[in-house]
């Protein structure tokens, strides 16, 4: 993993830049102080569930990496759904 600022979903389908780490596919960041959240970067959604609790970011990225795993067609579900297409606009947005 290195360190990097990324994009995730908000609930309002904006795109917000975090700080993190980055591994490939899957963002690391932390939700509040003690918890770490990962986020798969092309959709910006959260793959881990809120009611993990991973103290470090290696663990959130293992519970990511298992997740997308089990759910192969996740990715391709979210990128055809209009709020991902918010995301993506949000996000086009505020790099220009």
């Amino acid at each position: 993993m290195k360190e990097g600022s990324f994009y995730i979903c908000t609930e309002d389908c904006e795109a917000y830049l975090v700080d993190g780490y980055v591994d490939d596919d899957i963002g690391v960041w932390q939700r509040n102080r003690l918890n770490w959240t990962a986020t798969h970067l092309e959709t910006g959604r959260n793959i881990t569930p809120k009611s993990s609790k991973h103290r470090t970011p290696e663990d959130a990225l293992r519970e990511g990496r298992e997740l997308i795993a089990k759910r192969k067609d996740y990715v391709n579900s979210v990128l055809e759904t209009e709020s991902h297409r918010a995301f993506v606009k949000s996000r086009l947005e505020q790099t220009r």
